[in-house]
C-alpha cells in the first residue's frame, strides 16, 4: 500500500494479484478483480502487501460485502487466529453490513468458540455463562433485521438455540418455557405488522 492508499504491485505478487491490481486502478469498482486480489492475498500470493492491507483496502471500498467479511473470518479462524481476533471481524462485519447469513455465521461462531452445542445445553456455570452472551448477539441480531423478509431462517435459529437449553429444574425449566414464548410472539405481531416502529434497544427474555 503506498503513500496515497493505493496498491503497489510488488514483485513477488503472483500474475493473478498483479493483474487484479492493474483492474483496479482502471475500475475501482470491479468487484471481481477486488475478490482476486483477497484471494490471492489469502493464499500468500500477494507479495509484500499482507492479507490484513489487502482486506482493509476491500472493505473500505466495499463495506457491505458480507459474503467477503464471512471468507475474512474463515481465513482468521482457518490461520488459528485469536477467539478475540475473529471476534472484531465479525464486529467490524455487522457494523457495516446488515445480512441475515452473517450473523447466523457469526453466531455459530461464538457458540462453537464457547465450546459448542455441549456447552450451551449444560446446567453448568459455563454453559449459562455462553446463553447469556449468545442470546446477547441474537437479540442484536433481530432487532437489526428480525422485520427483514428473508428473516425467517434467523427466528428458526434463535428458537432452536433456546429449545436446546437444560431443564435440570423447576425454574431453568420455566426459563426456557418463556423464552420461547417470548420469541414465538415476536414473531406473531412482526409477520402481522410488517412495518412497525424499530426498536432502539434489544428486548431481554427475563
Amino acid at each position: 500500500l503506498d503513500s496515497s492508499g493505493t496498491m503497489a504491485e510488488e514483485e513477488e505478487a503472483s500474475a493473478a494479484f498483479a493483474e487484479a491490481i492493474g483492474v483496479v486502478e482502471k475500475q475501482p469498482w470491479d468487484v471481481a478483480a477486488w475478490k482476486t486480489m483477497a484471494e490471492e492475498a489469502r493464499e500468500g500470493r500477494s507479495g509484500e502487501l499482507g492479507v490484513e492491507q489487502v482486506h482493509a483496502t476491500f472493505f473500505r471500498r466495499f463495506p457491505a460485502a458480507a459474503e467477503a467479511w464471512q471468507e475474512a473470518a474463515a481465513w482468521h479462524i482457518d490461520q488459528g487466529a485469536p477467539e478475540e481476533d475473529v471476534e472484531k471481524v465479525y464486529e467490524d462485519a455487522v457494523a457495516n453490513c446488515c445480512d441475515v447469513g452473517l450473523w447466523q455465521t457469526y453466531i455459530e461462531f461464538l457458540i462453537e468458540a464457547g465450546g459448542g452445542e455441549a456447552v450451551s445445553g449444560s446446567p453448568t456455570e459455563e454453559g449459562e455463562e455462553l446463553r447469556v452472551r449468545v442470546i446477547k448477539a441474537f437479540e442484536r441480531a433481530v432487532t437489526m433485521l428480525g422485520q427483514a423478509i428473508n428473516a425467517a431462517p434467523l427466528w428458526r435459529a434463535y428458537l432452536g438455540f433456546i429449545g436446546a437449553w437444560p431443564e435440570h429444574n423447576t425454574v431453568a425449566k420455566a426459563d426456557k418455557q418463556r423464552g420461547l414464548r417470548k420469541i414465538y410472539e415476536r414473531c406473531v405481531v412482526r409477520s402481522h405488522n410488517p412495518n412497525p416502529k424499530p426498536n432502539p434497544k434489544p428486548t431481554t427474555l427475563t
